[in-house]
Formats: C-alpha cells, structure tokens, sequence
C-alpha cells in the first residue's frame, strides 16, 4: 500500500520543515504551542493517526460482522437502528459504521496553547500507542519523503489486511469537535483533513468491492462543543449506529452528515431529562424542599462550557429545580480563557475566581463551582467576603458518589429516607455487586482512609447479608486513561483525580443486559453520567440533585465525611527528568534509592516529632510524601501531606533540597 511523497506534498508545501520542538504527550493526547501556527503539522497528524484508528476498529468490526452473516439477507424486523435519518429497507446488503474521534482542546491551559485528545468507539479515551503513533508522525513530518516512508511502516503494522479492506462491511467514520480557542477552528480542519488523507488513501487504492458505500468513510466537523460531549456524541453513535443499504445509499449523505448534530443535541436533552428523571425517582417534586437549596454560582473558565449550560439553565431551573447562574462566560474572548478562573486555578491555588460576584461582608457564603476550559473538570466550593471558605475537589465528589451508589445497593448501608426504601431494596435483589473506586497517589490520605474505611466495613458485613457488595479501593498509574481502564472491569467503576476530573462508569454488560436489576435511582444516574469520560456539566447536576435529596448544604457535605489533610504541592525544574524513577503507581521512588531513603528519613522523623505533641494517631500517620517526574518536561513535582499546610510545607521544601543535592537542578 504504496504512499507516494508527491500525493502528500499537495498538504505539505507551506509548512516549515521543521518538528514542533515543545511538543508534549500526555495520557489523553498531545499539546503545545499554537501560536504562529506552530501546531498545524501536529493536528494534521493527529488526523492521520485518527483514521488509521477508524480503518482498524472497521476492520476489526468486519471480522466480527464477517462471522455472523451481517451481510446477508436480514429480515425487515432485524434491520439496524436508524434514529430519524433513515428508514428501514428490505432484503439488501447491509454496511455500518464505525466512528472514532478527535477533540481539539488543550483544556486547563493557557489560550496560546492547543492539543488534540484521541476518544476511542465506547467514548472513552484511546489507547495510548495511538497517540504515541501521532507522535511518530509529526516527527516524520518535516517533509513528504519521510512521512511518505512512516506512513507506509504503519500501514504494515496496524492495517496490512488489503484483501480485508476491500471487502469491509464497517465504515470508518472520524468525528471532530474544537472548544473556543481562536487557534482550534483551523487546527480542526487540518484534523479533518489528515484523516480525509488516511481514509481516502485506502479507498482509492482498493478499489473497494463496496463501490459508493465506502465513500462515506470520512471525517464529520461537528463544530464548536465541549470535550465530554463530543466523547458522548461517538459512543452514541456507535451505540445506535446506522446501518446503510446498498439500496439506499442514493437519500442518504445528506442524512448522514447530519448526524453528529442530531446527537450532540440528544446529549444535551439527555442531561435534563435524566435528571429531571432522577428528582422524580428520589421523590423531589416538592418545590419546597428544593427552595432550601441556593442557586448554584458556576465559573464556565470564559470555555466553551459556558454556551451549554447558559442554554440549559432554564430547563434545569424549572424542570428540576436546580438553579444557575453563570460567570465567566465570555467565549468570544479567546484570550481570557482559563484566565485567573477555572477549576485548575481555584483547585490549586484554593482562591476566587476572577471576575466572581462578591459576597457582601456578613452575608452567607455562596455555594459555586468552576469548570474548566473544556467543561470536564468540576470543582465546588463556598465563597465568603474573604474568598474560598471551603473547597470540595474531586475526592469529595468521589465520595458523595460513593455514599450515594452503595446506598442504593444494600439498604442496610444507605442514608435513606422512608420514600426511597423500595428502591433500595430493589438493589439488594441482586446477590452481588462488583463497585471499584479508582484513584491516584493524588488522593488526598484522609479521603483514602474514608474509602478505606467503608471498604472494610461491607467485607464484615458479607456473611450476614444475601447481597454482597464487592468493594475494590484500587490506586493506579497518574492519567486519566489508567484510571477509567480499570473503572471499566467492574459493573459500577468510579474513578476520579482532585483536580475535579473523573465519572461513574456503569459496565455495558449491567446497561444493556441487566439494567433492570439496578434500582430506579442508579438507573437514572448513569444516563446523567458520562459513560465515556470525566464531565463537570453532569457532575454537577448529580451533585445538585443527590444534596437536595439528602437536604445538605455544602458545609454539610464538606464536614460529613472526613477532614482532608493539609497538602502542598511543588514543582522542581531538573536537568533531566528521567533520572527519577517511581514504582507501585508512583507511591515509591526506586531511582535514585537514595531519595526514597531520605523521604522515609524525614517522614519519620516529622512523625516523631508529631508523637511528642500530639495525642491524635491519624495526624501522626498522616505524613506522606510523594515524588513523581513529569511526562513531558524535565520537571519533578513533590507532593506533601501532614497535619498542617505549614507542616506539609516544610516536608514538601526537605524533599526538594533532597532532590537538588542528588540530581542537581
């Protein structure tokens, strides 16, 4: 499958030829500098590698189809979901779709910066290697001799069935979405037409038996969104996906490029529907019981957030009683975003966002939360006259989460009032439940010793209880993508970082086999939730819903559960970052064992100092350290846990002059 330098060149000719030097790969995607265009070569291999993803999962899912006779005659009754964009035929050879995609975002970060993350056919994150695949060709790109040569080595790795081309029944498909970035319209379409090399490459060079059906292998724009949308737009579409007729084929394009439209607007009735679902199901109908709640405060980050929860307010306010009112909703100002706001700068730096309404002195705090520039992060927090009052990030979301899924599961375990005991009990019906809560090194040591806690508790209660709830603590590798693999083994997986990214995951086997064997509430809950990735839209309607049914503020909340650990968090340039070396998922450094000796050496030695003063054994056991390299820049970041901030500060500066004394900074 030849790959000819003059066919690239058509795309390359104004591009330098040099390679994005400041280019970073993360878990999600890659991210750099967009400023004078400097990251068109790597969105543009962005969408090479997005359609060498499409063209493999549409092989794979042809191999599949292959052995159930998807081609075959199917009876009219048997034909695949449509939605409104098609109508069932009769016998005729049946083609699906298959879609992946690509979001143009660089969330949290500085408005000059962009980047691209990888959302995999569940609406998930992509595996790694294909992102580490888009590194190796923007590498390969600084001319069309050498990405003609890279192209062609990943042809034989990933996609070498010729013969299995030529005879698909799946369609690949790339969706596209870009937040408000001035730079993301243009990187967008040098996406799109990346993956339009790819697909049309393959196409033309098979002559595909299918004839005009594969011509629809292609990379849809859908526009201007936000990330969690655009990963619910892909899995909706493979969830219901269309399956074409050859028939057909004559009334459908137009149908079909409507598509990514006509489910980004079923993702947004879905979030207010499901939850005025989920109010219905806790009994909620009571205005007044909903009037003890204050309306909620939200930072939008001047992202792209912004646009979709000012148009759902209204519904939200009178359909299911939540009200909001935005700040920082200013998209069209491209530089102010994530400026001084968002869920990065109130969580790390605990402090108001810019441009926040004050609280006039002596008046009650108001209850807020920030998202990011991207709307998957959600923190919460209290704001008084001073400031931040109380923060609650993602650990506290994980845990009312937790407390909520678990009390719905086994009745003996819930907070519940007398309305919603049919419901629980509806859950103990099942004899077993498999739950995961999946966290980082990041967790803050008290919210941990909390899940721990509730853990050991149901494992005493197994043998006197015909529902057992299996509950796994599990910490993993830092990034996103590790922790919603291992939510995804369980039936019901929560997984969240404290920078307020994180959902509940519920298996595909309990959704679409099982589902009646979830109690109403948790049934409502994960079509609230975002089944693909973190959502600071949805979460914070989970959270608003679940504190009107307990009838909590958000003092009640923060001080219902545990008092978080005071934490510091610093960041050490070094010459090389590769120097440090961590095992069991970043908890101990193994080089230079040195280092790990001295954290050991000053963690105990700050526990036997607490020893002396204090008779409180969980602050003395609180002392934690942790040490951990960055991914993409010769940085380490020194994480710091103890009983005080100016505590967790000291730790924090011993471990860095530790660092500077072995490896130099």
């Amino acid at each position: 499958m030849d790959w000819e330098a003059h066919q690239l060149a058509r795309y390359l000719p104004s591009w330098s030829d040099t390679v994005p030097e400041d280019l970073q790969c993360g878990a999600a995607g890659l991210r750099g500098s967009a400023r004078d265009h400097a990251f068109d070569k790597a969105a543009f291999c962005c969408g090479l590698a997005a359609g060498f993803l499409a063209l493999r999962h549409a092989l794979d899912g042809s191999k599949r189809a292959s052995t159930t006779e998807a081609r075959s005659t199917l009876p009219a009754n048997k034909v695949g979901h449509h939605d409104d964009l098609g109508a069932p035929g009769l016998s005729a050879s049946v083609f699906r779709t298959v879609a992946v995609g690509l979001m143009i975002t660089a969330s949290h970060n500085p408005p000059h910066e962009n980047g691209v993350k990888f959302i995999d056919t569940n609406g998930g994150m992509a595996d790694p290697t294909w992102i580490h695949l888009a590194v190796r060709l923007v590498r390969a790109s600084a001319g069309p001799d050498s990405l003609a040569t890279v192209l062609e080595q990943v042809h034989r790795e990933k996609i070498s069935e010729a013969r299995a081309i030529r005879d698909a029944l799946c369609i690949p498909v790339v969706l596209l979405g870009y937040d408000s970035r001035s730079s993301s319209p243009h990187l967008a379409s040098n996406a799109q037409e990346g993956a339009r090399v790819v697909l049309s490459h393959y196409l033309r060079a098979t002559r595909c038996s299918g004839g005009e059906t594969l011509a629809f292998a292609d990379a849809l724009l859908l526009g201007m969104t936000t990330t969690p949308a655009m990963h619910a737009v892909v899995r909706a579409w493979n969830e219901s996906p269309v399956d074409m007729r050859e028939s057909d084929l004559s009334n459908f394009r137009d149908a079909f490029e409507r598509r990514p439209l006509f489910l980004l607007n079923r993702y947004k009735s879905t979030l207010v529907e499901a939850t005025r679902a989920l109010s219905e199901a806790l009994h909620l109908a009571d205005v007044e019981h909903r009037a003890l709640m204050d309306h909620w405060v939200v930072d939008c980050a001047n992202g792209v957030g912004a646009p979709l929860l000012c148009e759902l307010a209204s519904a939200l306010r009178t359909q299911c009683g939540i009200q909001i009112v935005c700040c920082n909703q200013e998209t069209a100002q491209t530089e102010l975003l994530n400026v001084q706001c968002g869920a990065d700068w109130v969580q790390k730096g605990n402090r108001l966002p810019q441009r926040w309404p004050q609280t006039p002195a002596g008046k009650p705090e108001r209850q807020g939360a920030s998202l990011d520039g991207d709307a998957d992060r959600l923190v919460c927090f209290l704001a008084d006259a001073q400031g931040v009052a109380m923060l609650l990030d993602g650990d506290q979301t994980a845990t009312l989460f937790l407390d909520f899924v678990l009390g719905f599961l086994h009745p003996e375990h819930a907070y519940l009032s007398q309305n919603t005991c049919a419901e629980a009990a509806a859950g103990a019906a099942r004899k077993s439940w498999r739950v995961a809560l999946v966290h980082t090194v990041y967790a803050n040591g008290a919210a941990v010793a909390y899940w721990r806690k509730r853990q050991r508790e149901l494992e005493s209660q197994r043998a006197h209880h015909a529902c057992v709830i299996e509950l796994q603590i599990i910490c993993t590798w830092t990034g996103v993508v590790h922790l919603e693999k291992e939510a995804r083994r369980f039936d019901i997986g929560l997984y969240f970082e404290p920078n307020g990214h994180g959902t509940i995951l519920f298996s595909d086997a309990l959704l679409k086999s099982h589902a009646s064997t979830l109690p109403l509430p948790l049934r409502c809950c994960a079509r609230v939730a975002n089944q693909g990735v973190g959502d600071g839209i949805a979460n914070l309607l989970l959270i608003a819903t679940i504190l009107q049914w307990k009838r909590w503020s958000l003092v009640d909340w923060a001080t219902a559960y545990y008092t978080p650990l005071a934490s510091v968090y610093l960041v050490e340039r070094v010459s090389d970052r590769h120097q440090i070396v961590t095992s069991d998922y970043d908890q101990r450094v193994v080089e230079p064992p040195e280092l790990q000796r001295s954290i050991d050496r000053i963690v105990a030695s700050y526990r036997s100092a607490r020893e002396s003063v204090s008779a409180n054994e969980s602050a003395v056991a609180g002392a934690r350290i942790v040490v951990r390299p960055s991914g993409t820049e010769d940085v380490v970041r020194v994480y710091a846990e103890a009983h005080t901030e100016a505590d967790a500060s000291s730790l924090a500066r011993c471990v860095v002059n530790e660092i500077r004394r072995l490896l130099g900074s």
